[in-house]
């Protein structure tokens, strides 16, 4: 058969054959993790769409609401002008006033919701990036690993001189 395998050998078969192992195993470990993070950037990605598709209806809901204020604004400008007693400039203007800071104070709470709308979804997709930035880190260090492993088979079948 041929001459048995020397110390020298057998160490660097050992050695290289551990390095692959190890290698191996990292790179498990590293998909994992990135398989995980993968999934966390899914869920922070769904729920930015959530907060955006929140945000929306928020805004369609808001326009309806502002359309039929104006129409009631209107409704009471028309009924002032129309009166032509018992009413006093004052009583008119005050009612303006107060019609007026209600369509103001809406769209100030609004404005509000729409900023905190803003900030939540460009946190959560500023998440997903982060999770997917890790994944794609996680899997190259899981291929970094396994070309170590790799390599640190061929040195010690290349000194163990067995091919």
């Amino acid at each position: 058969m041929g001459e048995p395998l020397s110390t020298a050998a057998i160490v660097s078969l050992a050695v290289g054959g551990t390095a692959a192992a190890a290698g191996t195993a990292h790179s498990v470990d590293q998909s994992k993790a990135a398989r995980r993070d993968s999934k966390r950037a899914a869920e922070a990605g769904r729920e930015a769409r959530a907060v955006s598709t929140a945000s929306q209806e928020n805004e369609r809901q808001m326009a309806i609401k502002t359309q039929l204020r104006q129409e009631r604004v209107r409704r009471a400008q028309l009924e002032v002008a129309a009166e032509s007693t018992g009413v006093t400039g004052a009583s008119s203007v005050t009612g303006q006033a107060s019609a007026n800071k209600a369509v103001v104070g809406a769209g100030q709470a609004f404005a509000t919701g729409q900023s905190f709308a803003n900030t939540a979804q460009s946190e959560l997709l500023q998440t997903a990036a982060d999770y997917n930035f890790d994944a794609q880190s996680h899997l190259a260090k899981g291929r970094q690993a396994q070309q170590i492993g790799n390599l640190g088979l061929q040195i010690g079948t290349t000194v163990a001189g067995v091919s």
